[in-house]
């Protein structure tokens, strides 16, 4: 079993003096009152004004492009090297029933194929973007 806990007693409320008004304080304490207190209203103020200020800055700057057409070739030509290399390796796995002149024209083929893939997505993609 556990000891049963002790009670800690709570410290009495310390009565703070009464802070002067802001006017006579700031009069009294110079520069770096006035800065501690720019900072404090800076602080109050920054988590209200935000999401207007980001709402702005938001409307103000364009969204991304998302049909960069760089970026769409680029994606295809790696998606036809990725895809290319299971088919010709279907087309050498018939080398044994085929010969050898065979399967380089199976692998031609594949390559002619992914060839004018890319080159007539390319022609299209760029006639209608220019």
């Amino acid at each position: 079993m556990l000891p049963p806990q002790t009670t800690y007693p709570i410290p009495p409320q310390v009565a703070r003096p009464e802070t002067p008004p802001p006017a006579l304080a700031q009069q009294q304490a110079g520069p770096e009152f006035n800065e501690s207190f720019i900072e404090a209203l800076a602080q109050r103020l920054v988590p209200r004004l935000m999401p207007e200020i980001l709402y702005h800055v938001r409307a103000a700057v364009p969204p991304p492009k998302r049909d960069n057409p760089f970026g769409m070739s680029l994606a295809l030509a790696i998606v036809s090297l990725v895809l290319m290399i299971p088919l010709v390796a279907i087309v050498l796995g018939d080398l044994m029933l085929l010969g050898i002149v065979a399967a380089l024209i199976g692998v031609g083929v594949v390559c002619l194929a992914m060839v004018l893939i890319n080159v007539t997505f390319n022609m299209l993609l760029f006639r209608t973007k220019s």
